[in-house]
């Protein structure tokens, strides 16, 4: 059986790391999005009690929303509107969004896995070196997963931390994360991961531009954003069992995916197109 040159793997990695983190089209949604999304947005949504008044809100406005939220397994005071708002919008409404992040950040890196090459008129030297086609392209998928798994982790700590400190003024305690959202780092986020980079690879590696790339991989958040209409249509909700669930549906497809991608790649083909 032939070994992997792990540390062929690893330079390639490295180079397209380095490469990516140099271009101002990658790097500037990885930091701007999370930004909006795990730290401005969550900000206001869990101050909204301080000036909407919702404890003076009746029982029945809020009902549906309560009783969605404690179903996916939140311990929360269904007396207290305050604490259910601030609980429920950090906990719940936030989870989809977050799972854009691992998605976003690997489709970005591994859009550029291939294209990026081509744009900078590297990809010929790069196919002439003598490195098996599997390491290269494992090397590919990994220059993007780390990263992922990397701004993932981080996105969560910003979001743990302004959510707490934002709901404190009601909440007097640490309220986040709920059990749900450790499996939901650990497990969903980076399945998504996985799936998003083994089927952008691909593209990318049959497209000419980087954005060309990039307006076929966004078609990947279609499935975040079902997650996101089934919980608003109250077909489930993302308590623990659903998203271990979800996440080894995402890993089925990621693992088939890259492998699917690990079989077909041919550098002729790559060759061809330089």
């Amino acid at each position: 059986m032939m070994k992997f040159e792990w540390r062929t793997i690893k330079a390639i990695a490295r180079k397209d790391l380095r490469l990516a983190l140099q271009n101002k089209n990658i790097l500037v949604p990885t930091i701007l999005v999370p930004a909006i999304i795990l730290v401005i947005i969550p900000a206001i949504m869990v101050s909204v009690p301080r000036w909407a008044s919702l404890d003076e809100m009746s029982y029945d406005d809020i009902e549906p929303f309560i009783r969605m939220i404690t179903a996916a397994g939140l311990n929360i005071d269904m007396s207290d509107y305050v604490e259910a708002w601030i609980i429920g919008s950090a906990s719940y409404m936030f989870a989809p969004m977050f799972l854009i992040i691992p998605l976003m950040t690997s489709s970005i890196l591994a859009s550029d896995s291939f294209v990026g090459e081509r744009e900078r008129h590297t990809m010929e030297g790069l196919l002439y070196t003598p490195v098996s086609t599997r390491d290269l392209f494992i090397g590919k998928v990994l220059s993007a997963f780390v990263p992922a798994l990397i701004i993932e982790a981080v996105s969560f700590v910003a979001y743990a931390v302004v959510v707490n400190a934002a709901g404190y003024y009601a909440m007097q305690r640490i309220f986040f994360p709920p059990t749900f959202w450790w499996v939901l780092l650990l497990w969903l986020g980076p399945g998504v991961s996985l799936s998003g980079i083994g089927i952008t690879v691909m593209i990318s590696s049959k497209t000419q531009t980087f954005v060309e790339a990039q307006q076929w991989s966004g078609i990947l958040v279609l499935p975040i954003v079902l997650v996101m209409v089934g919980q608003l249509a109250g077909v489930f909700v993302l308590g623990t069992g659903i998203v271990f669930l979800i996440g080894a549906i995402f890993w089925a497809v990621g693992i088939a995916a890259t492998l699917y991608g690990a079989k077909t790649f041919h550098r002729s083909e790559l060759i061809s197109q330089v």
